[in-house]
């Protein structure tokens, strides 16, 4: 499955973001908006990452970078012992967005992007 021994598997099978918030609570005291998205604590040891780029939440250069500075926040705050990537108005992610397309690519290019989240020293889970 890819995932290093030792490392904690977390499965989320049919686990929306509003199921997930609903579960562990809406703690978003220590929030930070972020460039089109936003990071917010729950549960004071999830670290919560919501993607912010109606209407589908595409990953546009911005949101890219915002994902990559938000993680790093994320991943430096020892009380956090995992994150959780979802959607707001329960839109996970609607993938590349297209509008740049027409343009040289800006931004961290996508595959890094993901690679860093994959090799994160916590565990990383996408509530779709």
């Amino acid at each position: 499955d890819g995932i290093p021994r030792g490392t904690n598997k977390i499965k989320l099978s049919r686990f929306s973001a509003k199921k997930f918030r609903s579960a562990v609570g809406s703690d978003t005291s220590n929030g930070l908006f972020g460039n089109m998205a936003l990071y917010s604590r729950v549960s004071g040891s999830v670290g919560l990452i919501t993607l912010q780029n109606p209407p589908v939440n595409a990953l546009s250069a911005v949101v890219r970078q915002s994902l990559i500075d938000l993680m790093d926040r994320a991943l430096s705050e020892p009380e956090v012992k995992s994150v959780v990537i979802c959607g707001q108005n329960g839109k996970f992610c609607g993938g590349a967005d297209i509008k740049e397309f027409r343009s040289d690519m800006t931004g961290p290019p996508l595959v890094p992007m993901i690679d860093r989240l994959e090799l994160s020293s916590k565990p990383v889970v996408a509530a779709i």
